[in-house]
């Protein structure tokens, strides 16, 4: 082998058996695999999710499909070329092998053996055992495995070149049979390899777009106490994993609901909401592994489910006696609470032969004055508040009022007149009357 300046990390397994028998060779590749999934020479594996500072892990299973003796040398040769300098030794381990290998890592010239020796990382392993052909099954091959722990330096794609030789020689400069023979990719020590790739993408950084279209479908206050909100799907080149939700709490990927992505649109049915005007947030979750956050949406909504409370009645008093057929009637402002507000008040007044709502009237004060003369009778009247959203208190308790004919009133008119004289002085009286009475 000759010595080249690549600079790359290599972990070389070699098996060195003693003997003087030569033996014909014939070094195979059975498979290699990353994680656990298979994979051929040029195939390539993504890793997605994947952080810097995690290892994946390539194993290499090998054999010798040669004669039923041991070859003197075997090398199973591993090569990263975005190991560079003896620190990434700490970046290869051994995770597994057959238990007849005794592997140490090196890194270059640390191995001597001058130009035999680039600058990389080797793990070497000296066998305890024959690497023959008899042991296992199918006769005629003996297979020798290692796994390595890998921590890739940087994002992006990452080359395993591996290869296997052995020599029917005493001395290892000569009676080499290499797997592959030829072509495929150069290592860095300039020998044929197979190599696979594995793809590390780079994190997501980017989050989710806005939702859109989020509405609850209706427009100012509602009676609707467990109102439903929809919107349109958010985008990203991650996919979207799913959304935070909350109510009146504008960061709701700290403390809101979780909502699982659905394709089509998504959809949340409120919990009952207590009157008062509130406020809906969402954002969208990334299905990267950094779960980037979206914008948060925002809709207000405002809730009234409550009736208004029931006006309490002022004047005139129960069994109150009136002559105006059109008295001024007054009563208490009704609350409705965190809701809508009121919007107008029902009033009624009925006698004995009319019903109730014969005489009716609405108004948005506390007070109402009839524009029609109640008849001169017994009569009865009451008030209901209704709110913005049309919720109705009840009606509050008539009260009972007299409207009576007044009497007939009578004019007096007085003429004094003096007589003069004497000292004494004399008055006359008369008096007119006119009217009824």
């Amino acid at each position: 082998m000759s010595k080249f300046s690549c600079q790359s990390i290599i972990v070389l397994v070699s098996i060195i058996v003693a003997g003087s028998t030569l033996a014909a060779t014939n070094p195979d590749v059975l498979s290699v695999n990353v994680n656990g999934t298979n994979l051929s020479s040029g195939e390539s594996i993504t890793l997605d999710g994947f952080v810097l500072g995690s290892t994946f892990r390539f194993k290499i299973v090998t054999e010798n499909n040669g004669d039923d003796s041991p070859p003197l040398y075997n090398n199973i040769t591993l090569s990263f070329p975005q190991f560079t300098s003896s620190s990434d030794k700490s970046r290869v381990s051994l995770y597994s092998k057959s238990s007849d290998l005794v592997a140490a890592e090196l890194f270059g010239s640390e191995a001597g053996g001058g130009d035999g020796y680039a600058n990389y990382v080797m793990v070497e392993a000296q066998s305890t055992d024959v690497w023959d052909g008899s042991d296992l099954w199918p006769p005629g091959a003996e297979n020798e495995t290692l796994e390595v722990t890998l921590q890739p330096k940087a994002y992006g794609s990452f080359y395993v070149y591996y290869r296997v030789a052995m020599s029917n020689q005493e001395s290892w400069t000569s009676g080499w049979t290499y797997e592959p023979s030829s072509g495929g990719y150069l290592d860095c020590l300039g020998f044929s390899s197979y190599r696979i790739t594995v793809i590390i993408p780079p994190p997501d950084t980017t989050p989710p777009s806005t939702v859109s279209s989020l509405t609850d479908g209706i427009s100012g206050w509602s009676t609707d106490t467990t109102p439903r909100f929809t919107w349109n799907d958010a985008t990203d080149t991650s996919g979207i994993l799913g959304y935070w939700w909350s109510v009146d709490d504008s960061t709701p990927q700290t403390g809101g609901t979780w909502l699982g992505n659905t394709l089509g649109g998504e959809g949340v049915t409120l919990p009952t909401q207590t009157d008062g005007t509130h406020t809906f947030y969402v954002c969208a979750i990334d299905d990267s592994p950094q779960q980037n956050v979206g914008p948060v949406s925002s809709h207000t909504f405002s809730v009234d489910g409550n009736a208004p409370s029931v006006p309490q009645l002022l004047s005139p008093g129960s069994g109150n006696t009136v002559y105006d057929q059109t008295p001024y009637f007054d009563w208490s402002t009704s609350s409705d609470g965190s809701g809508s507000g009121i919007g107008r008040y029902d009033i009624e007044i009925y006698d004995g032969d009319l019903s109730w709502g014969d005489i009716a009237a609405s108004t948005t004060a506390s007070q109402y004055t009839p524009t029609e003369n109640i008849p001169y009778d017994t009569v009865y009247w009451r008030v209901k508040a209704i709110d913005n959203v049309g919720r109705e208190s009840a009606w509050s308790s008539a009260r009972t009022l007299y409207v009576v004919e007044p009497f007939a009133v009578a004019s007096i008119s007085v003429e004094l007149n003096r007589t003069s004289g004497t000292t004494d002085e004399t008055y006359q009286r008369r008096a007119t009357f006119s009217g009824t009475g």
